[in-house]
């Protein structure tokens, strides 16, 4: 509480008193009892008033504090129900299982494809002349040491069959400027060396048609010791407007002989006389019947 108000209220009823007082002292002195009168009341007034003022120590009255509205019950909100929460187990602690080491796997090399090797044929017999020398027949034909049956062109067949054997066969090659034809057979007929001769001139007649064939000489020869003939030819081109092409003259001479039951008949023809004479010589010299 605030206690100045008060204290000003008595400050101006002394100060009233005073005043009055003073106008009073001034008036008549009929008055003085009246005046005495109403000073008397003012300081009994006074007193009053300073006995009623509350002394600075004690606590001034505490005002009725106004009655509040009663406030509006408010009914308490339920309080939500908290749900039981489960309460959670810990789990047991799962066992890592230890990492398997998995072996790393060595890469295969593809495998190596192995080409099929392809089955050679086995080798077929076929004469084949060493050097200057022909021995594959059952018989050895020979020619000059500086001479060669492979440079000479040598062609090897059968006669009466595909394919020459120790039986039947035939020879063609071009002896160092001379055409040279040996071919074997079966001596089945039991003919002499002068029919071979004679047949062997048929035969190379038939393959020349565009020339006459004349023997001009006859006569004896050896081979390895057997007996044999032998005939000189002369071979010229024929009176024929038809083959005017027909080659020069030429010769030749043939050889027949026998060894044992095979008949060999050896025919050496071409331009130059002499040098047939020194080929047919040397196969004669250097044939060997086995």
């Amino acid at each position: 509480m605030n206690i100045a108000p008060k204290n000003s209220l008595t400050l101006v009823s002394v100060c009233s008193v005073l005043v009055f007082t003073l106008i009073m002292g001034c008036s008549s002195g009929s008055d003085d009892d009246e005046k005495k009168s109403l000073v008397d009341a003012g300081a009994a007034g006074a007193a009053t008033q300073e006995a009623a003022a509350p002394t600075p120590t004690s606590k001034p009255e505490e005002k009725a504090s106004p009655e509040k509205a009663p406030e509006p019950k408010v009914k308490p909100t339920a309080k939500p129900e908290a749900m039981p929460t489960a309460t959670s187990v810990p789990a047991k602690p799962t066992a890592v299982p230890k990492p398997t080491v998995v072996p790393t796997a060595t890469p295969t090399p593809p495998p190596t494809i192995v080409p099929t090797a392809t089955p050679t044929p086995p080798p077929v017999a076929e004469p084949t002349p060493l050097s200057d020398v022909f021995e594959i027949h059952g018989f050895t034909l020979s020619l000059d040491p500086n001479s060669s049956f492979v440079a000479s062109g040598l062609d090897v067949s059968g006669f009466t069959e595909t394919e020459a054997d120790k039986s039947q066969g035939i020879l063609k090659l071009n002896y160092n400027g001379a055409d040279v034809v040996f071919y074997w057979q079966p001596n089945g007929s039991g003919s002499d060396a002068e029919a071979q001769a004679e047949v062997a001139l048929a035969l190379l007649s038939a393959s020349k048609p565009t020339r006459t064939f004349t023997v001009i000489s006859q006569g004896e020869i050896s081979p390895d010791g057997q007996d044999g003939i032998y005939s000189g030819f002369l071979s010229t081109p024929k009176n024929d407007k038809s083959s005017p092409t027909a080659e020069g003259s030429g010769g030749g001479l043939i050889g027949a002989w026998q060894c044992g039951d095979t008949a060999f008949t050896m025919t050496v023809s071409g331009p130059d006389a002499t040098v047939i004479q020194i080929r047919f010589d040397r196969l004669v010299e250097n044939f060997k019947c086995s």
